[in-house]
């Protein structure tokens, strides 16, 4: 993946916000406050209020796509823009919000700073 930095994030975030559904926000606000800004699909369906992962994929995949557009990246999976994937053995599979992103949000007021 080609590094994206937080000034890149927040221009982007600028640009979506006025149009952001507000459960796209609190998808961000939800995955950045989860400890060390890890997630399951799952937890952050429950976080957001979504009745199942298969929500949360197909929503924070539309957020991603349109952070994709923006900064004219190209990914497999959009959703590679804002988490990378861990699969521990036995569990499910663990959403890292990029570091970057996490800066992004704290710089914005979006988010208070862990």
């Amino acid at each position: 993946m080609a590094s994206v930095t937080c000034a890149a994030y927040k221009a982007a975030l600028v640009l979506l916000e006025r149009e952001m559904p507000p459960k796209h926000r609190l998808l961000l606000e939800c995955h950045y406050r989860a400890p060390r800004h890890t997630v399951t699909a799952r937890s952050l369906a429950r976080s957001v209020g979504y009745a199942s992962y298969g929500a949360v994929n197909l929503q924070y995949g539309t957020l991603a796509r349109k952070i994709c557009d923006i900064l004219g990246q190209r990914f497999e999976y959009h959703v590679l823009i804002v988490a990378k994937f861990v699969q521990p053995k036995n569990g499910e599979i663990l959403w890292i919000m990029r570091p970057a992103l996490a800066r992004a949000l704290e710089e914005m007021g979006w988010v208070e700073s862990q």
